[in-house]
């Protein structure tokens, strides 16, 4: 029960955008941020010595996990409302770092660290499911951390006219 506390609370804001990092070249940060673009939803979830994958994926725990990256910007649902970040990510450094900044409401300002890594088509991020903004030196599901994999899905078609 804890893990499904730590993930609402924690990993519902997950994120990504923005202006590259002092010692990057903007084509390494502008072709990894075209690499997140899209729909990403979660595969795999694990903390705490458990690993939640398939049908467990549907309790409503998880239903923050998915989130949009589109237009150097990252869209997430929390409790029903809408929260953006900007993203400023770092892929030349071991692990890759992706800090969310939160740009609306309550969070305005508060940033989240995180460290994330490519495998394929799957990408996985670990991040403090109790201190979201300190960032993991590697990727653990021990103690507090927590590993989130996931597959992208399409964007879906902007919206058509309405008929008659």
């Amino acid at each position: 029960m804890r893990l499904l506390g730590l993930l609402v609370l924690s990993f519902a804001f997950v994120p990504v955008a923005a202006a590259p990092p002092v010692g990057t070249t903007g084509n390494t940060v502008d072709a990894e941020l075209a690499r997140l673009r899209g729909i990403w939803v979660p595969v795999l979830v694990e903390s705490e010595g458990m690993r939640t994958e398939g049908a467990g994926l549907e309790n409503p725990a998880f239903r923050n996990l998915p989130f949009v990256v589109k237009d150097g910007k990252m869209t997430l649902n929390v409790r029903g409302r809408s929260y953006a970040t900007d993203l400023q990510i770092n892929p030349t450094v071991t692990p890759k770092t992706m800090d969310c900044i939160f740009t609306d409401a309550e969070l305005k300002g508060t940033v989240y660290r995180r460290i994330y890594t490519f495998n394929g088509d799957t990408l996985t991020v670990c991040y403090d499911g109790a201190d979201p903004t300190r960032r993991p030196a590697a990727f653990s599901a021990k103690g507090t951390l927590v590993i989130v994999s996931y597959k992208k899905t399409r964007m879906p078609p902007p919206p058509g006219p309405a008929g008659p």
